[in-house]
């Protein structure tokens, strides 16, 4: 790039169109597609790579400095102009104007005569272990690799360094104080660091550079305890009001008050929150009958009453009280009810639209049976409910089987992360369930068809804790936040990132494989980082992409109940709830409408769901080969 003008070249950006073509549109044509998982610049360079659900892998990477990058996402073409579910490529801003990230290369423009060049290396790997250190020797830079990003009091990450030269390393925390590190050769271009993080909970970032001058960086975090975010959860329920909506999205936070009081109990907020789920039962259901009465979006009634039947299967586990039970177990024959005779869970009954992935309703309905099964060591009924939605689920995961990703969900039909991660989650649970080897086996195949697929959705090689493990999503934030005029986003983590924390943990408890242990916890500390660690303020996802200008809602003083717009440009940071100031007047709200309180923000409490599954009760300690342990 060459600047022939006599004054200096100042673009917003200037920006190269890779044209890999992205857009993931129909099965089965979208298992050969490219998705742009991992686009990441540094100081002094950039590399990234796509992958195709089949696992086919191509790396680029550029060892000149790239001011940033830019994905470019479809409209919906059905939506009056909003960001659809597809992205059709994606670019390199070789030059960008400020704000960007504090870790991209500052360059801005080209003075008069001034001439830039980049040489942009595209290779295919082998493997997703070989992405690394394929960079690292083809362009002769250091990149950063660890097993684990996120980590408690005493744990210990496995930092391997990938460079055909020594490098210096350095660790800084939050307030920018620095203590040298060195790591141990292990022959030719790898070198190895045992980092355990200081006392203090928070941010550190390790940055290795070698002789050339050319600079990694990866970011590790110090959790609190799982208590922590647990107790901090249901505080945010009570402070980011539930209300009764088309959307469970906007009550979700009822499912973090229910199992914070189930183990960490606290009278006067676990009494708020019993209201609050009493309130909206009421509103929305028919106790007596056990099935929706007030629930604005038909095409919304399965998915809600499967929902909050595993959360009222919840609430019978914290007191035991049969009531809770009752009224869970309803709930659940009415989700069968709406069951399509090929066995896939329909809208509502008679409906012909596949919603078994849209959330995870035999999830929900396998979370009522394991209730249903201590019921029914004292009363014999409970088992033949037990063995009423067994079947029911049964045909569930025997039609995701036959059809493996060849399904569809709301929305424009895309490869869809949910759609996909919560089939592995389906299918990996009722595996769990299964005594016969041969039964176990074929849903845990299919279980794992769905996750080797989802990889490319997955943020496994990026060395940021605050996204590592994390799913990638992009049009979530129009709609749970309000966020206008750059409609799309990568939203990564969001709640919905959680759904593939309890698969990924199902396939450890199956195989024993550390690996999917590895990526739940990465994924399970990403996600928790949406509660800042200092504050307690729950955020509702965080934005990797580096330069978004938006129009976003904040608190408005003059209207307590509404929010007021603002501009601003964001990029590779968290984004704010909305629901303790934006909420309707009158419940339930209908979803899709920004002016009458509608947020479904409230998704962000996927996360705690997953917690309590997999991290706050159960502690890991894996043995290796040579005997040594890891926790």
């Amino acid at each position: 790039m060459k600047n022939t003008n006599a004054k200096n070249f100042s673009p917003l950006n200037a920006r190269f169109v890779l044209g890999i073509n992205t857009e993931m549109a129909k099965y089965p044509e979208w298992n050969d597609r490219f998705f742009p998982t991992l686009l990441r610049c540094e100081k002094t360079h950039f590399w990234g790579y796509f992958m195709t659900p089949k696992g086919k892998i191509l790396t680029i990477a550029s060892a000149d400095p790239v001011a940033s990058y830019a994905m470019n996402y479809a409209p919906d073409p059905n939506s009056g102009g909003n960001g659809g579910h597809r992205i059709y490529s994606s670019s390199l801003d070789l030059l960008h104007a400020s704000p960007l990230p504090e870790r991209h290369p500052e360059l801005t423009s080209l003075k008069p005569g001034e001439t830039k060049s980049w040489t942009i290396v595209l290779q295919p790997a082998s493997a997703l272990s070989q992405v690394k250190p394929l960079i690292a020797s083809t362009l002769k830079l250091p990149m950063i690799e660890a097993d684990r990003y996120s980590l408690h009091d005493n744990e210990q990450a496995h930092v391997t360094i990938f460079s055909p030269e020594p490098v210096q390393l350095e660790l800084k925390d939050s307030d920018g104080k620095l203590i040298r590190l060195a790591a141990q050769s292990e022959g030719e271009g790898k070198q190895l660091l045992q980092l355990v993080l200081p006392e203090d909970t928070g941010l550190y970032t390790l940055t290795a550079v070698d002789a050339t001058g050319h600079r990694s960086e990866a970011l590790f975090f110090h959790l609190q305890p799982w208590s922590w975010y647990m107790k901090q959860a249901r505080k945010e329920a009570i402070h980011h009001r539930q209300f009764a909506s088309s959307h469970l999205e906007q009550w979700l936070g009822l499912t973090s008050g229910v199992n914070a009081q189930r183990h960490l109990p606290d009278a006067k907020e676990d009494a708020l929150m019993d209201k609050c789920l009493m309130d909206i039962l009421n509103c929305q259901w028919d106790l007596v009958k056990k099935e929706p009465k007030n629930i604005p979006n038909k095409s919304r009634s399965m998915s809600n009453t499967a929902q909050m039947a595993g959360l009222l299967a919840y609430r019978y586990l914290a007191d035991h009280d049969i009531k809770w039970l009752d009224l869970a177990s309803g709930f659940a024959d009415y989700v069968v009810s709406c069951q399509h005779p090929s066995g896939f869970y329909a809208r509502y009954p008679g409906d012909k639209t596949v919603y078994t992935s849209v959330f995870y309703p035999a999830k929900s309905v396998m979370e009522v049976m394991a209730a249903e099964k201590i019921a029914a060591q004292s009363d014999p009924k409970w088992k033949a409910s037990y063995d009423r939605h067994y079947q029911s689920v049964k045909k569930a995961m025997n039609h995701l089987v036959r059809m493996r990703d060849n399904i569809d969900t709301e929305g424009e039909i895309t490869y869809e992360d949910g759609m996909i991660s919560c089939s592995a989650a389906q299918l990996g649970l009722f595996a769990l369930l299964q005594t016969d080897h041969a039964e176990r086996a074929r849903y845990m195949e299919a279980a794992q068809h769905f996750l080797n697929g989802h990889a490319c959705l997955e943020q496994l090689l990026n060395p940021d804790c605050r996204m590592n493990g994390a799913t990638l999503r992009f049009w979530e934030a129009q709609y749970d936040t309000l966020l206008r005029k750059s409609s799309n986003m990568m939203d990564s983590p969001h709640g919905w990132s959680a759904w593939v924390i309890p698969a990924l943990w199902y396939q450890y408890l199956l195989t024993g494989d550390e690996l999917y242990l590895q990526k739940t916890m990465n994924a399970m500390g990403a996600c928790s980082q949406l509660i800042d660690s200092r504050s307690g303020e729950l955020r509702w996802g965080f934005v990797p992409d580096p330069y978004m200008p938006v129009s976003m809602l904040e608190a408005n003083p003059h209207d307590p109940s509404k929010g007021r717009r603002v501009e601003k440009i964001i990029g590779e940071e968290y984004v704010s709830m909305i629901a303790s100031f934006h909420y309707p007047d009158k419940e339930p709200v209908s979803g899709n409408s920004p002016t009458n309180g509608w947020t479904c923000c409230n998704d962000v409490h996927e996360v705690f769901i997953a917690l309590e599954e997999v991290a706050l009760t159960s502690a890991y300690v894996v043995e290796h080969a040579d005997g040594k342990l890891d926790t």
